[in-house]
């Protein structure tokens, strides 16, 4: 078949650009809507589809969490979301996080501490 052909993603939107003035004044538009905070991109975090609150992305605290395989304990969230103010958002009496927030518990997920037992033998030292 003839014809001209783009596996990549920005060089068929910069063609389609330069076809059509109306669909590049429009991604001009939205690029400058991002850049200017007018826009937000958002994108999942291990499943969990986030909530625009101000021009910005957060992520339901609960349900990253249980995505993460963390504790859910009261108490954890209590001591986080004091310790970590501005990265917490409260919106339909739900918690809410930033995506960076995300990534920080992520990364405390992949942290696992080792306990070791160690009983003593009679007459014996540890």
């Amino acid at each position: 078949m003839a014809g001209t052909w783009a596996n990549d993603a920005r060089i068929a939107v910069r063609f389609a650009q330069w076809l059509d003035m109306d669909f590049a004044i429009a991604v001009d538009e939205l690029i400058y809507k991002v850049l200017t905070k007018q826009a937000v991109v958002t994108e999942p975090f291990m499943g969990v589809y986030p909530l625009v609150i101000g021009h910005r992305a957060y992520y339901c605290y609960l349900d990253v969490l249980k995505a993460l395989k963390l504790s859910t304990r009261s108490g954890s969230v209590a001591e986080r979301k004091v310790r970590f103010t501005s990265q917490f958002k409260q919106c339909h009496n739900r918690n809410f996080i930033t995506l960076d927030f995300c990534h920080y518990l992520k990364q405390l997920s992949t942290v696992r501490q080792l306990e070791l037992e160690f009983t003593l033998a009679k007459g014996g030292r540890v």
